[in-house]
């Protein structure tokens, strides 16, 4: 016959049971309810795909942020390279400007 182990669900102590798995066991020393191992492995995969999704559903929400956040910061460094560069013209019609006049002041 097949013999089903069980773990104490408050002291960890294992048992071996012949037979399949049987409800309504309790641990010897602390009359704690016994789970099957079988069980116990499933909770713990479960448990295991449950964080490893949750990770990865935060880990894609940080990257579109930091996408989003990366692609803002492209479009402020262009915006302000257009301001520098309406600036830079303002800036040479002033210098040419000024040359005139102080050439119109020296004759």
């Amino acid at each position: 016959m097949k013999k089903t182990k069980y773990r104490c669900c408050n002291c960890g102590l294992e048992y071996e049971f012949e037979g399949k798995a049987k409800e309504g066991l309790s641990c010897e020393i602390c009359t704690e309810p016994l789970r099957p191992l079988v069980q116990e492995r499933e909770l713990k995969d479960k448990r295991r795909k449950l964080i490893k999704s949750v990770t990865k559903d935060f880990l894609s929400q940080e990257m579109k942020l930091g996408i989003r956040e990366f692609m803002s910061l492209i479009n402020e460094i262009e915006s302000l390279e257009k301001e520098l560069e309406k600036n830079k013209k303002i800036i040479a019609k002033l210098k040419k400007a000024l040359r005139k006049r102080n050439a119109k002041e020296s004759m």
